[in-house]
């Protein structure tokens, strides 16, 4: 089939988007490619349409589980096959996938960065038939960008095991030091980089200053209709965000990592079917998710960086109608926000402490703990330092980037098992004790080596394969550990670290300077774009932000709150004529200032002011007015 007939057949389009038939020409061509779309151009469909005119197997190299778990869910409705190597399968799925994909008929499989490291799965990737690997969110392959992660580093090994294979770099955001790098890591057989302008004509980017956040937030809720984000830096924040909302009865829910996962999958479900109006989240929400429909995202906040604001503002009107991102400013929040995030950063000497800290929270011994992973009680370190949680999260980072950690701070451990009989001890305790029986020949099946070693189970994967649920099997393995039969560890969610190298003195600890003085510097650059973006000095927004991304905007957006000021405010005259026509329609201040532009509201509220004053028209305790 051609391009155009798999579009045609599996998504029901007849076209495809700007940029989208020439990436897919160019992967079809055998080209490396990376390919930079703006969010909400639909860079799924660059690597899966390939892919299924290729008929071979498509490698998706992606970044967070929940993002895997939508693109194979998504894949599937439309009869498409795909599985998803995630964290939390065991022994048993993992092959079990890998055999569909070498004997079977899966076309996509999604795995993470971190588990291609695997030397098995490694092997197991070079037998199958790959057509394609697509690398989606290849930004955080680059040591520029802004959500680096070193594990995207060791993609490249891919080259050695599948050479003859093209790769599709995928990401919605990249500067040109970030476009350069990625190319680099990857080893390009030669440099292609096929990008759509940055340029959202239908969003408009607005800074508002304000000195009552709550309720500006609670009147562009009421002017701006429709599903809305709202992002925040903490947990807490989400949290007492949402509550605030509902009280002030505006459907909203709350969404972070610390949530159960099961509440979070509930609250975005929700979301996403506009039974929950607002979403108040951190900064991972909404990567991955078609929902095309958002009409507002607000930033609590200054983001991250300008290139994290582009990428969450751009979940707004994927549907391509008009949609409004704000940043809500109260007086120098972003300079104190940057100024501390400058101040978080660690010095040589304080990673050295915290490693040494690290180590003796941990308990491993000198010369001892490679490729080893430990669960960290994260408030024990935290007393045992000297400093604040958030340097500590940063000095874990360096350590990582610098090649001595690896560390995942919301990960879930899986649950371990061994029976600690033989085998023929077993099933005569089992005769005496039925109960057991058929767990104990569904672990037998499910996994070789039991008896020999520990292996990682999941419940939930045995109960599909039994008569028990998940709460039963977790019952009847801890009867088994008590009665000495077997050794069973359950899962833990919390962080997780794992050495890369033995513990060894902090004097023979090296951090490279270079390297060090590269991520401080650029911690500065991106404070300094933030501190920039926000200032009202007369520049458009639009123009300022894709200066920043390396593209250069050849007219003002016309849509920002630096290009709306610059039109001309309505005079005295015009502005009594609106109020006298409007307010025997209106209910009070709020619904009457939704109706004109938010430029106009000084002027509005000085009006009515004078009105009020001069008793030509009254207001009650609520504001509501009084005819």
């Amino acid at each position: 089939m051609s391009p155009n007939e798999v579009l045609k057949k599996y998504w029901g389009f007849d076209e495809f988007r700007e940029g989208q038939l020439q990436i897919i020409q160019s992967i079809l061509d055998g080209k490396d490619t990376l390919a930079l779309l703006p969010t909400g151009g639909g860079k799924s469909i660059c690597y899966q349409v390939p892919a299924l005119v290729k008929q071979g197997l498509c490698i998706v190299i992606s970044p967070l589980i929940a993002l895997m778990a939508d693109q194979v869910e998504n894949l599937q409705k439309r009869g498409i096959k795909a599985v998803s190597l995630s964290g939390n399968l065991d022994s048993y799925s993992l092959e079990r996938h890998l055999d569909n994909c070498e004997f079977g008929d899966t076309q996509f499989l999604f795995i993470s960065p971190e588990r291609l490291q695997n030397e098995w799965i490694q092997a197991r990737l070079e037998r199958l038939k790959v057509s394609l690997i697509a690398i989606d969110e290849a930004h955080c392959i680059s040591q520029w960008g802004y959500d680096f992660r070193p594990s995207y580093l060791k993609i490249a090994l891919l080259r050695n095991l599948l050479p003859e294979v093209p790769f599709l770099a995928l990401t919605a955001t990249a500067g040109p030091k970030v476009i350069e790098d990625i190319q680099s890591k990857l080893a390009f057989k030669e440099p292609h980089c096929i990008r759509k302008s940055f340029h959202r004509p239908n969003l408009s980017y607005q800074v508002l200053y304000t000195t009552a956040p709550e309720n500006q937030l609670l009147e562009l809720l009421s002017r701006y209709k429709g599903c809305s984000i709202v992002y925040t830096s903490s947990r807490r924040s989400t949290e007492r965000l949402a509550q605030w909302l509902n009280q002030n009865k505006i459907s909203s829910a709350a969404y972070h990592a610390g949530l159960p996962s099961a509440i979070r999958t509930k609250h975005q479900s929700e979301w996403i079917q506009n039974k929950v109006r607002v979403i108040c989240a951190t900064t991972a929400f909404g990567m991955g998710i078609d929902k095309p429909d958002v009409r507002l995202v607000v930033h609590w906040e200054a983001p991250e960086s300008i290139e994290a604001y582009f990428q969450e503002a751009g979940r707004a009107g994927r549907d391509g109608k008009q949609a409004h991102c704000f940043w809500l400013e109260t007086p120098s929040r972003t300079l104190t926000k940057t100024n501390e995030n400058l101040a978080t950063f660690p010095s040589i000497d304080e990673i050295k402490a915290l490693y040494d800290g690290l180590m003796r929270v941990l308990k491993i011994p000198m010369n001892e703990g490679a490729e080893q992973q430990y669960s960290l009680d994260w408030q024990k370190l935290v007393d045992e330092m000297k400093y604040g949680p958030r340097k500590i999260l940063e000095g874990l980072k360096l350590l990582q980037q610098s090649g001595w950690i690896e560390f995942e701070a919301d990960a879930k451990t899986r649950s371990a098992f061994q029976f600690s009989q033989a085998p023929n001890t077993l099933r005569e305790y089992v005769e005496r004790a039925p109960k057991f029986e058929e767990i104990a020949y569904v672990l037998a099946r499910m996994f070789s080596g039991i008896y020999e070693f520990k292996v990682s189970i999941s419940e939930r994967e045995i109960a599909k394969n039994s008569s028990l649920n998940p709460m039963e099997i977790k019952s009847l393995l801890r009867q088994m550990a008590q009665l000495n039969l077997a050794e069973y560890e359950e899962s833990k969610s919390g962080m997780q670290i794992s050495l890369l190298q033995n513990r060894l003195q902090t004097k023979y600890l090296r951090i490279d300077k270079d390297f060090y003085a590269f991520k401080r510097d650029g911690l500065k650059e991106r404070s300094m774009a933030l501190q920039e973006f926000v200032k009202a000095d007369g520049i458009c927004r639009a123009v300022k932000m894709l200066r920043t991304l390396g593209e250069k905007l050849p007219e003002n957006c016309g849509k920002c709150d630096i290009c709306l000021s610059k039109e001309q405010a309505p005079t005295y005259a015009v502005l009594k004529a609106e109020l006298e026509k409007a307010i025997p329609k209106a209910v009070n201040i709020h619904s009457l200032l939704n109706i004109y532009p938010m430029q106009w509201k000084e002027s509005i509220v000085e009006l009515l002011r004078d009105w009020v004053d001069e008793g030509q028209i009254k207001l009650d305790d609520n504001g509501n007015f009084v005819l």
